[in-house]
C-alpha cells in the first residue's frame, strides 16, 4: 500500500534500493518532486482505494461500487472484487489460531535506524499449523497492479519478516517457519492471483543481512546509481546521469544488413536483454516526458514538442448540481436515474449458494499471449521439500 512513510528507506521500495544504492536519494531531489507530481498515479491510487475498501471489510462494513475512497477514487466492480478476494483470501485461514495485524506501520532496525514499512496482514500462531511444514508467520501482501509481483525470495516481504521479528522477537528463531504470500488479483498469471512461498527464519537470514548490507550503502556517502528496471519507479530518473548513459546505449546502431534467424537459445537471450533495454527506454522517456511538462508549463519553448488538452468526459459539477439535473428531469418526464445494477458476483457468493450463481456468471478466458518463463520455477516447486 502506498503510504506517507516517516522512514527514509521504505520496505515497499526495498527491491529498488537492493539494486540501486541511489534509489532513496534520488528521490528525495527536488527533481524527483517535479516528475512526481506531474506522472500518471493512476494505478497506484487505485491501489491505495483497494487497501481501504479491504480495510473496511476487516472493520466489518460494507463496501460497494461507486462508493468515494479518501484519496478521491470512486471504486468500480473490478476494485471492489479485487478487495473482496484479498479479504477473502486473508479470512479463509483458520484465524481462530491466531489474530491478524492489519496495516500496522512497523519499524526494521535491524535493516537500518531508518527503515520501516506497513505489512498489509500478517499472523503470529503460537501453535504452528499447514501441511509440509508447520506456519508460525504468515505474512500477506496485497498488489492492486497489473504488473506480475514475485512471491519467491521477495525483498519487500524480507523486510517485512525483519520488521515482524523485531516487533515479536519470540519468533526469532531458526527453525520459525514463515509463509509469504501475494494476492494480486488484478494480475492475470498461470500462478494464479494466490502465490504462496513458505521457508524458515534461519533460510532468510542471508537475504536479510542483505537488506542491512544495502540499507548502510544506501544511508552512506556512496551511494551509486545502478540502471535496471527500478528506474521505472524511480521519480528521479530524469535527472540521472546513469539512467541517462543507460538509454543512450540501447538505442540505434547503424551498420550493414544481415538476414539472419537466431537458434533458439540466442532467440531467448536477446529477446530477454531487450525487454531489460525497453525498461530502461520506458524509465528513461517517462522522465524527460515529465520534466517537459513541467519546463513548459513555465513558460520553455520546446522545438518538437508541446502541451495539449485533450477532451475530458462530460460530468455533474457537483452532488448538488446531480440532484438538481434529477429533479429537472422529473419535471420533464425524463428519468436521469441510473437503472438498479446486482453487486459483483463475487460478492453474491457470500449471499447465495455457489451454484445458483454459477447459473448466471462465468469467469471470461483471457487473451493468449507470449510471456516470460520464470528461470526460478524449479527452485520454487521444490523449495518446500527442504529439510529443516
Amino acid at each position: 500500500m502506498a503510504d506517507a512513510s516517516p522512514y527514509a528507506l521504505r520496505l515497499s521500495h526495498a527491491a529498488s534500493w537492493v539494486r540501486c544504492a541511489a534509489f532513496s536519494r534520488m528521490n528525495r531531489t527536488p527533481q524527483a518532486a517535479i516528475i512526481e507530481n506531474a506522472a500518471d498515479h493512476t494505478v497506484r491510487e487505485e491501489g491505495t482505494a483497494m487497501h481501504e475498501a479491504a480495510h473496511w471489510m476487516f472493520m466489518g462494513l460494507d463496501v460497494s461500487s461507486s462508493a468515494k475512497m479518501s484519496n478521491g477514487v470512486v471504486l468500480d466492480d473490478e476494485m471492489v472484487d479485487a478487495a473482496q478476494f484479498y479479504f477473502d483470501t486473508v479470512m479463509g485461514y483458520d484465524d481462530s489460531l491466531a489474530e491478524w495485524v492489519i496495516e500496522r506501520q512497523l519499524a526494521a532496525p535491524r535493516i537500518h535506524a531508518q527503515c520501516g514499512g506497513t505489512p498489509d496482514a500478517f499472523a503470529l500462531y503460537d501453535e504452528p499449523f499447514g501441511n509440509v511444514r508447520p506456519v508460525h508467520i504468515r505474512i500477506v501482501d496485497f498488489k492492486g497492479g497489473y504488473r506480475f509481483v514475485d512471491v519467491f525470495l521477495n525483498w519487500q516481504l524480507m523486510g517485512y519478516l525483519a520488521a515482524i521479528l523485531d516487533y515479536a522477537p519470540g519468533f526469532d528463531e531458526n527453525d520459525t517457519v514463515v509463509e509469504f504470500v501475494i494476492v494480486q488479483p488484478r494480475c492475470y498469471h498461470r500462478d494464479g492471483p494466490v502465490r504462496t512461498f513458505r521457508t524458515t527464519v534461519g533460510e532468510c537470514r542471508d537475504h536479510i543481512n542483505a537488506l542491512h548490507h544495502a540499507a548502510a550503502i544506501a544511508m552512506g556517502d556512496y551511494a551509486q546509481a545502478v540502471s535496471g528496471p527500478q528506474c521505472g519507479d524511480c521519480a528521479g530518473r530524469a535527472s540521472c546521469s546513469v539512467a541517462h548513459a543507460a538509454a543512450g546505449r540501447a538505442l540505434e546502431v547503424a551498420g550493414e544488413p544481415d538476414v539472419y534467424d537466431l537458434p533458439v537459445n540466442a532467440l531467448d537471450y536477446e529477446m530477454q536483454r531487450i525487454e531489460q533495454a525497453q525498461a530502461i527506454l520506458q524509465a528513461r522517456l517517462t522522465g524527460l516526458q515529465a520534466q517537459a511538462s513541467y519546463l513548459i508549463r513555465k513558460g520553455a519553448v520546446l522545438p518538437h514538442y508541446a502541451l495539449e488538452s485533450g477532451q475530458g468526459r462530460l460530468m455533474w459539477l457537483d452532488e448538488n448540481a446531480e440532484q438538481a439535473a434529477l429533479t429537472m428531469g422529473d419535471l420533464m418526464g425524463a428519468d436521469l436515474r441510473k437503472p438498479a445494477r446486482a453487486i459483483t458476483p463475487l460478492q453474491a457468493l457470500h449471499k447465495m449458494p455457489k451454484e445458483l450463481i454459477e447459473q448466471y456468471a462465468q469467469r471470461r478466458r483471457g487473451e493468449v499471449k507470449l510471456v516470460r518463463f520464470d528461470s526460478n520455477a524449479a527452485v520454487k516447486a521444490f523449495s518446500h521439500l527442504k529439510k529443516d
